[in-house]
């Protein structure tokens, strides 16, 4: 099995003499139907072109291709930040050494965390069942027993409305469907890493839980609800990482010896990162501008605004948009006037794109100012050190004049010196 790699937002160029390779070999692969990569046949090669992804895509019989992270080391660092309820983190020793590819850093995170969860006891509840039994229990349904077994002549048959205390729950059902494909993914690893022992003695407490191929994400959300603890809203939302990041499960067992399919939205772990260290440090209300009804047309054809992060500050709003791309600093024009497009519509006072740093010469930087007074930055973190994106991102609010939150004030006020440029 040939093994290719390439980097998040990259291409990778195949030649057919190199590698035979068509079509049909990659039509029903998991990460083609969900758009990790987009294959570009040419006529003596074809050119692989990944979006904003890190992991692992097979091709059956012919190759596996590694997309690297942008910044080594980003799923590791910010994994924890990006997420409710497993805030708990490491930083690294060297900036830009990932101690795991980024696949193995987050099912080994959900097997601790599982772990974690059911070491404590798992939740059970009492839940609807229909038992059709020889003894009454709970609340009988006489018209479904007199019409379903009376007449047909089993007079000892009842059909019973219980409400049976049980751990095999919506919420339950995911959480096994993630820890068997991460189970898939870290058992062919060599050496095994360490989060998979922990994974599978969690799995021996859901033995009452069936697995299902494609859990209902929604209604498990739902049936957690919105009270829930935030490490159980961190397990599940690593869980929907894991259901949606990895292929099918193989059916022989020849499959199950071969690489899987595995791949993990580091853009948008990087923005969720930015945006919870953001509401963390600032004062004001912190939101995601996706779905909250502003809109950049007026009077016209709907067309929302949606920055990464709005700041409700009470000087004025603050946004930013986070992107995670191999350009880094050097931002392109299109990226700056969709910002423009969305303070305008916000009003904003200042706004920022925050972008990892790809080169030890990457600053920050201050843009200019637009006809209604606006400012405009470029912000620079490291997306490998979940104490200097903390750092970076707290200077830049406090030359925005935005109001710090208790934790933001009593961080110590320290310049981030720039980082090694990442390997």
């Amino acid at each position: 099995m040939i093994r290719l790699e390439t980097t998040t937002w990259g291409e990778l160029e195949i030649f057919y003499e190199d590698l035979a390779l068509e079509p049909a070999d990659v039509v029903d692969a998991g990460w083609l139907l969900a758009g990790v990569a987009r294959p570009l046949w040419g006529r003596h090669s074809v050119t692989v072109s990944t979006g904003p992804y890190a992991g692992r895509l097979l091709v059956p019989g012919r190759c596996v291709i590694d997309i690297d992270e942008l910044v080594s080391g980003t799923v590791e660092a910010l994994l924890p930040l990006a997420y409710s309820g497993i805030r708990h983190s490491e930083e690294p020793g060297l900036a830009g050494m990932a101690a795991l590819p980024p696949w193995a850093a987050l099912l080994n995170r959900y097997g601790e965390l599982l772990y974690d969860y059911v070491s404590g006891g798992i939740d059970r509840r009492y839940l609807p069942r229909r038992w059709e039994t020889t003894l009454p229990r709970g609340r009988i349904d006489l018209a479904r027993t007199v019409g379903l077994h009376r007449a047909r002549g089993r007079p000892d048959v009842l059909s019973c409305l219980v409400r049976e205390l049980t751990e095999d729950t919506v919420f339950h059902r995911l959480l096994v469907s993630a820890a068997v494909r991460a189970d898939r993914i870290l058992g062919i690893a060599s050496p095994p890493p360490g989060g998979l022992r922990a994974l599978r003695r969690s799995l021996a407490a859901f033995t009452g839980v069936p697995f299902e191929t494609s859990p209902d994400i929604r209604l498990a959300r739902a049936e957690l609800g919105h009270q829930a603890d935030e490490h159980l809203v961190g397990l599940l939302d690593l869980a929907e990482l894991i259901v949606k990041g990895v292929s099918a499960l193989p059916e022989s067992e020849v499959d199950r010896e071969q690489p899987a399919s595995v791949w993990i939205n580091v853009e948008s772990i990087f923005e969720q990162a930015v945006r919870r260290q953001v509401a963390e440090l600032a004062a004001a209300p912190v939101r995601a501008g996706r779905g909250d009804g502003v809109e950049l047309l007026h009077d016209g054809e709907p067309l929302a605004a949606d920055p990464d992060v709005v700041v409700e500050d009470p000087g004025g709003v603050v946004i930013a948009d986070a992107k995670y791309r191999r350009h880094g600093a050097d931002v392109g024009r299109s990226e700056l006037y969709q910002l423009m497009a969305h303070s305008t519509a916000y009003e904003a006072r200042r706004a920022a794109l925050v972008t990892p740093r790809m080169a030890a010469s990457d600053n920050d930087r201050f843009l200019g100012t637009d006809s209604s007074g606006c400012g405009y930055d470029v912000v620079v973190v490291d997306a490998n050190s979940p104490n200097a994106l903390r750092a970076q991102l707290r200077e830049w609010l406090v030359r925005s004049g935005v109001m710090l939150s208790n934790a933001g004030v009593s961080d110590e006020a320290t310049s981030v010196l720039p980082a090694p440029a990442p390997a």
